[in-house]
């Protein structure tokens, strides 16, 4: 009996309505869509599996895998949601899960996979923050942010990143928060870095994220479509990953 690795998601990409497999860097992936109950009920996620094949490592396919799908939330621009990894046959089953739709249309062109790691993480951390968006707005954004630390090591270096996208006028889509902030402060990076990264990251000193504050939350909203669309144009630019198809984030 054929044994597979095999991650269930909560996935705002339809995913195909029928078994498919997919070619992504060499390996077949088979993408599995969720299953419903006589009544129309989901009784189990949609899942993508990859066939064990002599000398394949748990860690290598789970990779493989993962790396799909940061490239597909990437390009379609929607959440992936990881709930969980399994090991083993048959392909697994789960319980009720609402919230994945399905598409007769699916296709897995123009999925990027970068040679280079640095890239490959950097789409993971965007997949991670656009998982977390409906979740967790904090930890989205510090998804987000960590996109930007990939490239810049150092604090400073990602102030100044920020504050030059803003001086170019490289995301023009966020203007009207822009200009809400330019209203208090006159560093647009430095605000982003204290009161959203350091704010988010740490709890010992202000500004700081107060779950129990409703405003420090609505603030993170309002703050996250710059921070996604800033880390959209670090991908393009410092590792030349083709746009995504929606250019909500460009």
């Amino acid at each position: 009996m054929p044994r597979y690795v095999m991650v269930s998601v909560c996935s705002s990409v339809p995913w195909p309505a029928d078994e498919q497999l997919v070619d992504f860097g060499g390996h077949a992936i088979r993408l599995v869509p969720p299953r419903r109950d006589q009544a129309g009920e989901l009784r189990a996620y949609p899942l993508a599996a990859i066939e064990y094949v002599a000398g394949d490592s748990d860690e290598a396919l789970v990779q493989v895998i993962r790396r799909f799908l940061s490239a597909l939330s990437w390009r379609d621009q929607a959440g992936i949601r990881e709930v969980d990894v399994t090991y083993g046959a048959p392909l697994r089953t789960g319980t009720r899960v609402p919230g994945n739709g399905t598409t007769t249309a699916f296709d897995a062109a123009d999925l990027p996979d970068p040679p280079d790691n640095r890239a490959r993480m950097a789409l993971a951390f965007y997949g991670e923050g656009m998982a977390l968006i409906p979740v967790h707005i904090a930890y989205s954004f510090l998804s987000f942010f960590k996109v930007l630390n990939i490239r810049f090591a150092k604090g400073p270096d990602q102030v100044a990143w920020i504050t030059a996208q803003y001086a170019a006028n490289a995301l023009p889509h966020c203007a009207v928060r822009l200009n809400e902030i330019v209203k208090t402060t006159s560093d647009v990076g430095a605000y982003l870095y204290g009161s959203g990264r350091c704010a988010v990251a740490h709890a010992f000193s202000e500004p700081l994220v107060d779950p129990n504050e409703i405003a420090h939350q609505q603030r993170l909203s309002r703050d996250l479509p710059i921070i996604r669309a800033l880390a959209a144009v670090l991908i393009r630019t410092e590792w030349a990953v083709a746009a995504p198809r929606c250019n909500a984030a460009a």
